[in-house]
């Protein structure tokens, strides 16, 4: 069969071969070969993803999109555990999820990963009562309506990864720390502090004014950690020319940066019940 989407097909190759349609009109089993988008989820290899909480995977299989009502569903729980902690278990579990429909019958698949189960039972998503709890999606996808006689029963869907606040705010979070880290290995916060006193010296016209202008200068390199490791720099060059003032210089930055970037990502907001490193 030929993707008809650019994604990474994740089905076994077992659960393909046992899909063929029965040719005596007995009920036909269907199962979803699923895979996940990179346009939401950033890559194609579910060992990418990391399921953090006990979850639900669940397939319903109905007569169109606009159906109401199910030909066949089927729900499996699962903990975090079973996964190995990523989702590169997850064509195998759906492959476990017996479903069958009628030869000839065209069918329309679902496939959802979320939390927690709804009180009615295995019911997809978008269709849980207003007055339950409405689920956390983690991913989420659909295929296409198939006639079964023309197919082997195996159905593609391709999964969206569902975007939440807690998660919008941890990817976030996360850029604004890689981003701190970069400004400060190349000496951001260090540019600044040198433009306001070349500002302060371009007003000078004496000693004792370019001398003022010393002061609030080292202040400002404190401040920061690219600015301390410049300030440790001048200070040695001052002090001993010919000494390793580079070399500390360099150990500074890569120490200090990697320690602001680990204290930024640890205060950044807990995992969801899934996280997409990639999209970090």
């Amino acid at each position: 069969m030929t993707p008809r989407s650019p994604r990474l097909l994740v089905a076994t190759a077992g659960a393909i071969l046992s899909l063929v349609p029965a040719c005596d009109g007995s009920p036909v089993r269907v199962v979803a070969e699923v895979g996940l988008r990179w346009p939401t989820c950033g890559t194609g290899n579910p060992n990418d993803i990391v399921l953090h909480c006990p979850a639900t995977v669940g397939v319903w299989m109905r007569s169109d999109a606009g159906s109401s009502s199910y030909l066949d569903q089927a729900c499996l729980d699962v903990d975090s555990g079973d996964f190995g902690q990523t989702l590169a278990g997850l064509p195998t579990r759906l492959a476990g999820l017996r479903m069958e429909a009628d030869p000839g019958e065209r069918v329309w698949v679902e496939v959802a990963l979320f939390t927690p189960r709804s009180a009615g039972g295995c019911v997809a998503p978008g269709d849980v009562e207003p007055a339950d709890e409405r689920p956390e999606v983690i991913l989420h996808g659909s295929g296409e309506s198939e006639e079964l006689s023309g197919s082997r029963g195996a159905v593609e869907v391709a999964l969206d990864c569902a975007d939440s606040p807690e998660r919008t705010a941890r990817e976030t979070c996360h850029q604004d720390c890689a981003t701190g880290e970069d400004d400060c290995i190349f000496g951001a916060a260090t540019r600044e502090c040198q433009d306001q006193r070349d500002q302060c010296l371009a007003g000078c016209e004496d000693d004792a004014c370019r001398e003022a202008c010393t002061d609030p200068y080292e202040a400002c390199l404190a401040g920061s950690v690219d600015g301390s490791c410049r300030l440790s720099y001048e200070r040695c060059m001052a002090d001993d020319p010919g000494g390793p003032c580079a070399d500390v210089y360099d150990d500074c930055i890569d120490t200090g940066c990697t320690e602001q970037h680990d204290a930024c990502s640890f205060a950044c907001p807990a995992p969801g019940c899934a996280d997409f490193p990639d999209r970090l």
